[in-house]
């Protein structure tokens, strides 16, 4: 359920007041057979009944105007979520509740008729899948075991970004996002023999990032589209024991060639590092 209210005042500013309700009820069963026809049993140490329940109540408002020259938009959005599962198998539940606030800020400016120059700033969330918060203990053989972990938090990312518009052709972007506590795969060891394999929050993530889209025109029937993107990523791992940090510069590259010959006939050429 959402409802917005759009009120323009104060030679064209722009307020956006708004709620929003979600709902989410899934009942997840897997079951697990054993036996031959017709002495069918279900496997209980192997079957799982989750359900899971979400609520997110978010209200949220934004402030924008227009001028010849300058946009500017400021928003916030805050959100009550309110979720708990429940493993039927195992007997297992959990409850959450929590309230986040989201703020974003986006200006822009034209320099003449060449020249267009945006800034942001946002922050979003990124919520573990349903699956992996589910307790439930799925065997893969007598030694070793996936289960999800309900004491899961979701991972929050900042992000500034500045881009150029150069001709309304030609587009550079740089920023840099922090994102916390993100999700990742362990793998725990249980006595001398059992690997466990499940979730944590285990890492922070800064990523830089520089990227330029410029189309070339060499001839009438020969043109080019290129997209370049340089970033640095480092991951700093946090176990909780240990603290590591790994760092990667990578490049990407994509370039598409399109040829137009006689008789409307277009071939186009393509490829990426």
């Amino acid at each position: 359920l959402k409802v917005d209210i759009n009120k323009i005042f104060l030679k064209q500013w722009n307020l956006l007041v708004g709620t929003k309700i979600s709902n989410i009820n899934t009942k997840n069963e897997n079951l697990y057979f054993t036996g031959e026809q017709p002495d069918i049993n279900i496997d209980n140490a192997r079957s799982n009944k989750f359900d899971y329940k979400e609520d997110i109540y978010a209200f949220y408002s934004s402030l924008s105007k227009d001028w010849d020259k300058w946009s500017f938009n400021a928003g916030f959005r805050i959100e009550n979520t309110k979720y708990s599962g429940q493993s039927n198998t195992t007997n297992e539940g959990f409850q959450k509740d929590r309230v986040d606030l989201f703020p974003s800020i986006f200006i822009q400016k034209k320099i003449g008729e060449n020249h267009l120059i945006n800034s942001s700033f946002g922050r979003r969330i990124l919520r573990p899948a349903y699956e992996k918060l589910n307790p439930f203990i799925d065997f893969q053989n007598p030694f070793n075991y996936s289960t999800g972990n309900p004491n899961l938090k979701p991972a929050f990312s900042n992000t500034l970004e500045f881009s150029y518009l150069l001709k309304n052709k030609y587009y550079f972007n740089t920023g840099y996002k922090r994102t916390s506590d993100l999700i990742g795969n362990v793998l725990v060891r249980e006595g001398d023999l059992t690997v466990i394999s499940t979730y944590q929050n285990l890492s922070d993530e800064d990523y830089y990032f520089l990227s330029a889209s410029i189309p070339i025109n060499l001839t009438d029937w020969w043109k080019i589209n290129t997209y370049l993107n340089l970033y640095n990523k480092k991951v700093i791992v946090n176990n909780g024991i240990n603290k590591n940090e790994y760092s990667q510069s990578t490049l990407f590259f994509y370039g598409n060639n399109t040829f137009s010959i006689p008789k409307n006939i277009t071939i186009e050429l393509s490829g990426y590092y």
